[in-house]
């Protein structure tokens, strides 16, 4: 069958899904009028139940997030939540403030609070439709292949799923230290697809123990790789690369799972352990979170910056909330390799 196609059938249901090229996601710039100050504004990320990114499309001709300019001494989350309700007609249950990110366009500084939106009431609308002409909800997982977004949205949505969309120009974020909430939602096929995994996965003999067993049927193993689909997250055999270097060799990844679930059983764990992980991703971390129980702890280190920012992301939104991401400092000493930690 052509890889463009696809058949799935369920039971006497068929259906035929039928794939066209991909379209690389571009980022895309709107015109800032002509002004000696900068122009500050919030955007905010808001998903349903399905775990799906809501996105408008603008008059403008691209993808757009909900938000607008800072009206004065306004708080930047209340901006968020404000430009949500005004535009599409939902209203924040709870806004975050993800990062603050500082940029130019046609020469003019540009500063973008990214708002983490983790609930909603409200009918969606196009409340304002002289600026958009439609709102829809999309799979994290297939933002690559949007098409055209305008480039602070493109650079929000990256904030909340590292990775997720390549080859964005360069931008300074400042992240928030405050505590940001887990988010829920994920689709129906990513728990049926996780289910399949860990039945492979128990079926091969790796995890034997009801405890591993239980942590790899509740841990979603597709929000610590968002930039896959979720076939390919779920693949019980595969290994996920997440980062190469510059000469394209893969430096971080999120391991097969059967492999995962038994390095696990051979720690032994028990209740109320506290582990400390070295190669950070954040889903292994989690799968020795859920088996150590409320009562214990994991500390994940990695010397990638950007690998350990991944994890605190990802942890933070669908994680225990029991796991530490630090960054360690490779230093060689007498010919040996060792590592210090430190927190940033």
């Amino acid at each position: 069958m052509d890889e463009r196609a696809a058949r799935v059938a369920v039971d006497d249901l068929a259906a035929l899904v039928l794939r066209g090229p991909c379209a690389d996601t571009v980022a895309m710039e709107r015109s800032v009028p002509a002004t000696g100050n900068a122009v500050a504004g919030a955007l905010a990320a808001v998903t349903d139940e399905q775990g799906r990114v809501l996105l408008g499309w603008s008059k403008r001709g691209m993808w757009e997030l909900p938000g607008g300019k800072i009206e004065g001494a306004e708080p930047l989350d209340g901006a968020g939540a404000r430009e949500l309700a005004e535009e599409t007609g939902l209203h924040a249950t709870g806004a975050t403030l993800l990062t603050i990110m500082t940029d130019a366009a046609q020469g003019v500084p540009r500063v973008t609070a990214v708002i983490r939106i983790a609930g909603f009431t409200g009918t969606l609308t196009t409340a304002e439709p002289e600026k958009f002409t439609r709102w829809e909800w999309h799979d994290p997982h297939s933002l690559s292949c949007l098409g055209p977004v305008f480039t602070p949205a493109a650079q929000a949505l990256n904030a909340v799923w590292p990775g997720v969309i390549p080859g964005l120009p360069p931008v300074h974020r400042y992240p928030h230290d405050a505590d940001q909430p887990a988010v829920p939602g994920e689709p129906a096929e990513a728990v049926r697809l996780r289910d399949e995994m860990t039945d492979a996965v128990i079926a091969g003999g790796w995890v034997p123990s009801p405890a591993v067993q239980q942590a790899l049927h509740a841990v979603p193993r597709h929000r610590f790789a968002p930039e896959k689909d979720l076939v390919t997250a779920y693949d019980d055999n595969l290994a996920v690369v997440t980062r190469w270097d510059e000469s394209g060799q893969a430096t971080s990844s999120v391991s097969a799972a059967w492999l995962q679930g038994d390095m696990i059983e051979k720690l032994r764990l028990e209740p109320g352990a506290v582990v400390l992980e070295v190669g950070s991703g954040g889903y292994q971390a989690e799968l020795i979170a859920h088996v150590v129980g409320p009562a214990g702890r994991v500390v994940t280190v990695d010397i990638d910056p950007y690998v350990v920012h991944r994890t605190r992301r990802f942890t933070a939104e669908a994680g225990s909330g029991r796991v530490l991401a630090l960054v360690g400092v490779q230093v060689n000493v007498h010919h040996s390799v060792r590592m210090r930690v430190h927190q940033s």
